[in-house]
């Protein structure tokens, strides 16, 4: 699925995020209720929610988004008090269009920032995100952790292959999978030369059995 390729609002795009908490959509709104001088409410409006996806599928995206808070593009917001959350940047094309949208255990903020008319010439990195760093660090929620539902295992993965990692390699992080459906492919692109050489060499002399022996086998 393309990531940024249709229009949106920041409200929309702000709600749609809601869902990374714990697969659970908030629809967002603009008033939460009217009162009198006096503190009589008038009207109350109630939350409207949806379930879109599991919590277990919520958690292991936003273990994604966190990443890009820690080593991706939103890595900048530590500068601004950001400890923690999770989050994306979007360009548009001709750097038209920047936007951050993140969030924290208790708190989703987007940020859009253009023009109508001409390009902006910067990133989602350089032009949105410190307005949506400061803002979340001035929220004083960007220090709590996300939950983690059950059924979830944490497995070290390289980063530069993205397979699991090594002794060997020298950059990996956590990432979360699924119970029983973490990966079992090893990271092969710093494993010990000695390693290495074997593997080219049983790739280079593998041969297959003579046709006799196995006739042999099969009988």
């Amino acid at each position: 699925a393309a990531l940024g390729a249709f229009a949106a609002t920041p409200m929309e795009l702000a709600g749609a995020y809601t869902a990374l908490l714990d697969g659970t959509a908030e629809r967002p709104w603009l008033v939460s209720a009217l009162s009198t001088a006096s503190g009589e409410t008038l009207v109350q409006f109630e939350p409207d929610s949806k379930a879109v996806a599991s919590s277990r599928a919520a958690a292991i995206a936003t273990d994604v988004l966190q990443g890009v808070l820690i080593r991706g593009t939103g890595a900048r917001a530590s500068g601004y008090g950001v400890k923690g959350g999770a989050g994306k940047t979007g360009t548009t094309d001709e750097y038209r269009d920047a936007w951050f949208v993140g969030y924290t255990p208790d708190l989703v903020v987007a940020v859009w920032v253009g023009k109508d008319k001409g390009t902006l010439g910067l990133s989602g990195s350089r032009a949105a995100l410190p307005t949506w760093a400061r803002f979340v660090a001035a929220s004083g929620t960007s220090g709590h952790d996300f939950r983690r539902p059950e059924g979830l295992a944490s497995a070290d993965v390289c980063d530069t292959s993205g397979l699991i990692a090594t002794a060997d390699c020298e950059a990996t992080h956590a990432e979360l999978f699924e119970s029983g459906r973490v990966p079992t492919e090893r990271c092969d692109l710093h494993s010990e030369p000695t390693v290495r050489v074997g593997q080219i060499l049983q790739g280079i002399f593998k041969r297959d059995k003579p046709p006799g022996k196995q006739r042999k086998r099969d009988r």
